[in-house]
C-alpha cells in the first residue's frame, strides 16, 4: 500500500500496515529527504512519526482529526536505507487521543519517539 495524498507522494511513504489502531510505514532514505551533512533530516522523521500516528488513528474508523501536539525524541541518525514508523493509539477519546510512534533504522536501531495528541474534527 502507498500513501495517496499528494503531500504524502512527495514524501515517498510506503504504508505496509494500518490496523485495529497500530500502523507500520516504512520511508526511503533518500537524497531529497537528507539535511547538509547527509543524514535523514529530523524535519522528515518528525514527519514520519506524524503519519504512523495518525494511520493508526485512522485505522480504529475514526472519521478526521488533525495533530493537537506533537513530541519527538531523537536518539540515533540514518545516512541510507529505510526507516520504519510503528503508530500506536494508546487512548481513544471522543474528541482527543493519544498516540505515540517509535522509528527504527533497517538494522533495528531506534532513531525516534514520538508522542501525539489528535483532535477529532469529525
Amino acid at each position: 500500500m502507498h500513501a495517496d495524498g499528494n503531500f504524502d507522494r512527495l514524501v515517498g511513504y510506503n504504508l505496509i500496515s494500518a490496523k485495529d489502531g497500530e500502523s507500520t510505514v516504512e520511508l526511503e532514505v533518500k537524497e531529497t529527504l537528507r539535511q547538509r551533512f547527509g543524514l535523514l533530516h529530523g524535519g522528515a522523521i518528525a514527519t514520519l512519526a506524524d503519519y504512523c500516528m495518525g494511520t493508526a488513528f485512522y485505522s480504529m474508523g475514526e472519521c478526521m482529526a488533525v495533530t493537537a501536539q506533537m513530541d519527538i525524541n531523537y536518539i540515533s541518525s540514518v545516512k541510507e536505507g529505510k526507516v520504519t514508523g510503528y503508530g500506536r493509539v494508546k487512548k481513544l477519546g471522543n474528541k482527543l487521543s493519544f498516540c505515540e510512534c517509535e522509528i527504527k533504522s533497517s538494522s533495528g536501531e531506534l532513531v525516534a519517539t514520538a508522542t501525539g495528541i489528535y483532535y477529532r474534527i469529525s
